[in-house]
């Protein structure tokens, strides 16, 4: 009871009390003696005792079974919750593994129809199924044109067997397969292809790469060497000393026929000792120092009887002897060496026209090639190893070609007027760009009072300009360049009395400087010489060793001669004077704006669509404009112009007047048909000026005759299009634009 007082009211305990009364029948308390109600008393206390132990078990029992279920039901409830994350889990994974699928085959379709090659896949039946843009634009067909029709129907006819043989290797479970063959281009023209397929679940998936270029040079090879192999002088390699290769000609000369009998063998079997000695006491002493010897040595023929030869030997960058013969034995007889020497001219004309046909598409491909954003950054120095190499051997083949000119006594001038302050200023464009790109300062100090029009030999002057700068570059690691231009005297401009058109001769002084590696006194002469290259540096620099020697005969016909000072590790000075013809001097460029106007371009680009069905023309305008910051597309024809303008949206066209299929003047109507060109920009251009008497009559903002004046040009862009120009920090790369005398001469 005592716990019942603790924990309950003392209504609760009475009530408690009777009902165990009730439960155990005790009869009233009073019916009993005092002592017996004692006794009783305690039975029933014991009593109730008794039955709140087992009420407080059973309580105790049910709390106990309670408390099981509820922490069953907490573990089942912990189980279910972990399974739910589970489920979660597995359904974030699955989320994932999707859209990382997604982006794969977002990866691989962006790469399907981005790449440069080829790629498609066709079905066994012989039909393409999917091709990607470089089909359409490589071949020129249209899409559908390309799916409607067996790709077999493609490949050129001898090619066409073999093509098959290769398919049906594919259908008959061969993984992989590579194979050659012409396949047709849209304007009936054939390109080489490599192709490389493999077949799965009955499709052909492929990708073929355009072999035309490599194929041309392949051929272009076999005809050098069968140029070498029916030339009249002999030409020997030799490797470690030991022929490795003679032609017809070197066999004939020493008496032999068969190659073999001197392939492996000594140059020293066609000499006397005598002879032996003086070659290696006085020709390989100058060989080594220069690359190359020329001289006359006494030969043995294979009979026994000695002759005298001819010889030029030079080095390799391998290593490798190049040794040139020619019996001169019977030298009298003029009239044949005479036309020898024709004979070589064409030769060598020959094989540069030969060599410059893949080299114009080398250069010009791989220039296109360096501004694919789609390039990464080791496809684009490939790219730039290419361009660069094709750069250096249509340098070799230009020097070449003006060293022959010059031993045959051919080199002529062809002067004309020209604008010495736009020839400055291209000059610079191209030079700032590469000092920049060297690291290089580029300082241009060029006379404020120069004529604008003189009268020379552009192009010639052009090149001597571009080799000495380019030497000046090529040997300056640190420091910079300076170009200076100004009168011999360094007097004020000379007015010309009796108008714009008098005539007055200018001694005006070229002069370039750098901080170089310089040049020992003693080497001042061998420099201008062929092939006169700093011992030890032939390697270390490239060049063929022609340049200084064709620059100095070109002054040297201008009637002025290339001055040269320098000093080892300071630097060099190379200078020409020319008095030149001057016409308007009051037509003057302030050479401080000389620099600005190089370094030009647009802040935001504008589009501009050029139709001019004359592939020049158009290559002229897109050359200028693009380097500014301008966004170019091209169009042959007025009907071509309206497609490509409908998804190009341009804020300026440049029409051609006269042009096939669809003239300028119907164009233009056509266009200011569609409502989101009413008020587009339209410049006309045309080589007949009389055709049109003003622009409005035509419905276009300007008009401009041919040759185009490309200023003229920049201004009306300028006026109608309200362009917002900005001085760069670095030109843009404008490689086309340089006007260098390499690209021009392809």
């Amino acid at each position: 009871m005592s716990d019942c007082r603790k924990t309950h009211s003392k209504e609760h305990c009475s009530d408690y009390t009777q009902t165990l009364d009730n439960q155990l029948k005790v009869p009233p308390r009073d019916n009993y003696p005092v002592k017996d109600r004692a006794q009783q008393r305690i039975f029933e206390l014991e009593l109730q005792l008794q039955s709140t132990r087992e009420h407080l078990q059973a309580l105790n029992d049910e709390f106990i079974a309670s408390r099981e279920e509820l922490h069953r039901a907490n573990i089942a409830n912990i189980e279910y919750e972990r399974q739910i994350q589970e489920l979660r889990e597995l359904n974030t994974e699955l989320d994932n593994t999707l859209l990382e699928q997604e982006r794969r085959n977002s990866e691989l379709n962006r790469f399907f129809h981005l790449s440069p090659d080829m790629l498609c896949i066709a079905g066994l039946d012989g039909y393409f199924k999917q091709i990607n843009f470089s089909f359409t634009r490589i071949l020129g067909y249209s899409t559908q044109e390309l799916l409607a029709q067996p790709f077999i129907a493609f490949v050129h006819p001898d090619d066409v067997e073999a093509t098959l043989l290769e398919v049906q290797k594919l259908a008959a479970g061969h993984d992989t397969v590579g194979f050659e063959n012409r396949y047709r281009c849209r304007d009936g023209s054939y390109l080489w292809l490599r192709w490389t397929a493999t077949s799965y679940q009955g499709q052909i998936y492929a990708i073929a790469h355009d072999l035309t270029e490599q194929k041309l040079a392949q051929e272009l090879k076999v005809r050098l060497l069968a140029a070498i192999e029916t030339a009249s002088d002999g030409i020997a390699i030799l490797h470690e000393n030991k022929f490795i290769y003679l032609n017809q000609a070197h066999l004939e000369i020493y008496g032999y026929s068969n190659p073999e009998e001197l392939m492996g063998q000594s140059w020293e079997v066609l000499y006397n000792p005598e002879e032996i000695a003086q070659i290696k006491g006085q020709a390989f002493p100058l060989l080594d120092e220069r690359g190359k010897w020329q001289g006359i040595t006494k030969a043995k023929h294979r009979s026994g009887h000695t002759f005298d030869a001819e010889v030029t030997l030079s080095i390799t960058p391998k290593g490798d002897l190049i040794c040139i013969c020619r019996d001169i034995s019977e030298r009298a007889q003029t009239e044949q060496l005479e036309e020898a020497n024709r004979a070589k001219d064409a030769f060598i004309a020959h094989v540069s026209h030969e060599l410059r046909t893949p080299l114009t598409s080398i250069l010009g491909f791989s220039n296109l090639l360096q501004r694919d954003s789609q390039l990464n950054s080791q496809q684009l120095h490939y790219v730039d190893i290419v361009h660069d190499s094709g750069r250096q051997l249509l340098n070799l083949i230009n020097d070449v070609l003006d060293i022959s000119k010059i031993t045959a006594d051919k080199l002529q001038l062809e002067p004309k007027n020209f604008n010495l302050i736009q020839f400055l200023n291209e000059i610079v464009t191209v030079f700032l760009l590469r000092t920049t790109q060297k690291g290089l300062k580029f300082e241009t100090k060029i006379s404020e009072s120069l004529p604008a029009i003189v009268n020379a030999d552009e192009t010639k002057l052009r090149q001597v300009l571009y080799n000495l700068l380019t030497n000046a570059i090529k040997f300056t690691e640190t420091g910079g360049v300076t170009l200076k231009v100004d009168y011999v005297e360094n007097l004020a401009a000379i007015s010309t009395a009796g108008g714009n058109r008098a005539r007055t001769p200018q001694k005006i002084r070229f002069q370039i400087e750098d901080t170089g590696i310089g040049i020992p006194a003693n080497k001042f002469t061998q420099i201008f010489t062929p092939f006169g290259q700093l011992n030890g540096r032939v390697k270390q620099y490239e060049g063929t060793g022609l340049g200084l020697t064709i620059s100095q005969n070109i002054i040297r016909l201008m009637g002025s001669q290339i001055q040269l000072e320098s000093e080892v590790n300071r630097g060099s000075k190379f200078w020409f004077d020319l008095e030149l013809l001057a016409f308007e001097n009051n037509l003057v460029v302030k050479s401080s704006e000389l620099t600005r106007r190089t370094s030009q371009c647009l802040r935001v680009p504008r589009k501009v669509l050029v139709i001019d069905d004359n592939d020049d023309n158009r290559d002229l305008i897109v050359n200028y404009l693009q380097p500014l910051g301008f966004i170019l597309e091209e169009a042959k024809n007025g009907e071509d112009g309206l497609k490509i303008a409908s998804k190009f949206q341009p804020d300026a066209i440049l029409v051609d007047l006269i042009m096939p299929v669809m003239n300028g003047t119907e164009m233009i109507a056509k266009i200011k048909q569609q409502p989101q060109f009413r008020d587009l920009v339209i410049i006309m251009i045309s080589a007949n000026s009389h055709l049109i008497l003003k622009p409005s009559e035509i419905d276009c903002h300007g008009f401009l005759s041919k040759p185009v004046n490309l200023e003229q040009l920049r201004k009306l862009l300028d006026r109608h299009l309200h362009l917002d120009w900005q001085f760069c920090q670095s030109p843009t790369r404008q490689d086309d634009l340089e006007r260098d005398p390499l690209i021009s001469n392809v």
